[in-house]
């Protein structure tokens, strides 16, 4: 029970993350098309925003179903990063008034006909110089979306959120996107404090019961 307790203090804390912040990033969830993004590595499948159902390659890929903190809605596109060949960055700038801790998120999506591919891709994303994921798309679950999430600690300023996609022969594995997100860390209200707090005190309990039986 009082481990339980200490986890629910965690979790409100964590949980307030998403339902407090507003997403610092634009059109995150893709359904402006790519305003609001640079796009690099045009490549012979140009990464592009696609809207769900039958659009992947003749595969049915449908919303972004992951429990995901963004503040947006789950919409009706996200971003297809297909290439076999060019290596591809989707990036937009955003600017920082603030330093503190900041939580980076997004969805994705592998679907079954790129997991089939022959050879691997590798996906990133960063913000600034700090990378908050990377993997390769083979260790993905198939056909799932997931909710992938960092956080990182920031000073005022200016910087490029980024994901990069590398394939690496044709043909190479894919991967979707959607529901990217930045968010600013709250300040928690005095009851979350007070839960947290109370939590922390039970773990210095368990761990002093621990070392007299011992």
């Amino acid at each position: 029970m009082k481990f339980s307790k200490t986890i629910l203090a965690l979790a409100v804390v964590s949980a307030s993350w998403g339902a407090h912040a507003d997403n610092l990033l634009s059109n995150g969830s893709f359904e402006n098309g790519l305003t609001g993004w640079s796009v690099t590595g045009a490549g012979s499948n140009p990464l592009s925003v696609k809207s769900y159902g039958p659009n992947f390659y003749g595969e049915t890929v449908l919303a972004d179903n992951s429990t995901s903190l963004s503040p947006d809605a789950a919409g009706t596109h996200g971003v297809y990063f297909v290439d076999d060949i060019a290596k591809q960055t989707l990036t937009q700038s955003v600017t920082l008034t603030s330093s503190g801790m900041y939580s980076m998120g997004f969805s994705t999506y592998a679907p079954a006909n790129g997991l089939n591919n022959s050879h691997n891709a590798s996906f990133s994303a960063a913000i600034g110089s700090n990378t908050l994921f990377s993997t390769n798309i083979s260790s993905l679950t198939g056909r799932t979306w997931q909710a992938q999430s960092g956080a990182v600690s920031l000073a005022a300023g200016t910087y490029n959120i980024s994901f990069t996609f590398t394939p690496t022969g044709y043909p190479a594995k894919d991967i979707v996107i959607d529901r990217v997100y930045l968010l600013a860390a709250p300040v928690p209200e005095p009851e979350t404090y007070a839960m947290l707090l109370a939590g922390l005190g039970l773990m210095g309990v368990v761990r002093r019961r621990k070392n007299k039986a011992a």
